[in-house]
């Protein structure tokens, strides 16, 4: 038992572990002989990524629909995005596959043992506890785990007091997921705001005519203008996984999803009235944590494999408190029916009659989300903390 111990908490066993999954969960979706709706791939968005480059390049609309390329979805991403999948865009697609997920994968890995503060043991503990998570994103082979870990990387950046850092991961992320800048706003709560400001500019800069290294100004000029077009339109009355599925499933009948939507964002934003609290490294984590969720459960495009984020966000509220029953409790729930939920560990009866009706996912990640806001204010209000101590 002491051996097993030794290699659970050794951060190279848990790297290969991490490696090996990512490669195995690649050679199981390029495997299958037969194909989604018999003519795309099990690793649709892969194909999609890669071949935006070659639209970019082509001159070529990158977001109109090319389904004779065996993607059955359109590109929603930036153009810069499409010139970062350049390390894998010429090369054969399985090992341009696995290439995508390690990276995928290895990153959050690394931003998890990058944290600032935590303990080894509970940033270990941490990463086998995303784990199950981060396998169901990689199957789905999305971009999802890569803002996850520039979420947390940006988090240590600001800690380190490393703005240009922290500016760079938040232009990496927002080139990917536009709603990601969201994470910018705990600059707020850190010093060098003008440098950061400067930094971000000039970031944001770079990122945006980052294209012109394969493409002309027009052709860039006209894929931004495609892109703002398709994105105005994307707002639809869809609710997908999130807390605004839940209140049409409790009411019975359809909900305003932007009343929900103002409330969930208020009430997220609402602890930024206690300015002089983040002085405290803990209320900052809190935060943090309280940003990772809200950003998905309240976004009404949320699918299951966004929710590595609010996951890695959860996590990071308990391994960084004292353990409670309260907290341990809510942690078994995110793991149980917001992890394995989506798993095969569930009779797919269950999974598609029971969890995916009552949208069983979103729950527990909904009631941390409840419970990390009233944390906040009540240490704010009262002045007192609940982290654990840790190291510097």
């Amino acid at each position: 038992m002491q051996k097993l111990k030794n290699w659970i908490f050794n951060y190279q066993f848990i790297l290969l572990i991490f490696a090996l999954l990512a490669i195995a969960v690649s050679l199981q979706r390029y495997l299958p002989a037969h194909t989604f709706l018999g003519r795309f791939s099990y690793y649709n968005n892969f194909i999609l990524f890669k071949s935006s480059l070659h639209h970019l390049i082509e001159a070529k609309d990158m977001y109109i629909a090319y389904e004779n390329e065996g993607a059955w979805d359109l590109y929603k991403y930036s153009p810069t995005f499409a010139v970062l999948m350049f390390p894998y865009a010429f090369i054969p697609d399985l090992p341009g596959l696995i290439l995508w997920n390690l990276t995928n994968v290895l990153l959050v890995y690394l931003a998890i043992k990058k944290l600032p503060y935590m303990n080894d043991r509970n940033k270990k503990i941490m990463l086998w506890f995303v784990l199950p998570e981060l396998i169901l994103c990689a199957q789905s082979v999305q971009s999802n785990a890569i803002i996850a870990a520039l979420f947390v990387l940006t988090y240590t950046a600001f800690e380190n007091k490393n703005v240009i850092a922290a500016a760079i991961f938040i232009g990496l992320a927002t080139c990917i997921k536009p709603y990601a800048i969201i994470i910018a706003f705990i600059f707020l709560f850190y010093p060098y705001k003008f440098r950061f400001v400067i930094a971000s500019l000039f970031t944001a800069l770079a990122l945006i005519a980052l294209p012109l290294v394969l493409t002309s100004y027009s052709n860039l000029h006209q894929q931004y203008l495609s892109w703002f077009s398709m994105m105005s339109n994307d707002y639809s009355n869809s609710t997908g996984l999130s807390v605004m599925a839940l209140v049409n499933d409790i009411s019975r009948t359809p909900i305003d999803k932007n009343i929900v939507i103002l409330i969930g964002t208020i009430l997220t934003f609402s602890t930024a009235i206690f300015y002089k609290k983040y002085e405290d490294s803990n209320f900052r984590v809190l935060f943090v944590s309280l940003l990772m969720i809200w950003v998905v459960i309240f976004n009404h495009k949320s699918e299951s494999p966004t929710f590595i984020i609010p996951v890695i966000g959860v996590a990071l509220w308990f391994f960084s408190r004292k353990v409670t029953t309260l907290n341990f409790i809510l942690l078994m729930l995110v793991l149980v029916f917001c992890q394995l939920s989506s798993s095969d560990i569930f009779p797919a009866f269950i999974r598609h009659e029971i969890f995916n009706k009552i949208h069983i996912k979103v729950i527990p990640c909904f009631l941390v989300w409840i419970v990390v806001l009233v944390k906040m204010w009540e240490e704010a209000i009262s002045g007192r903390g609940g982290r654990v101590k840790l190291e510097a």
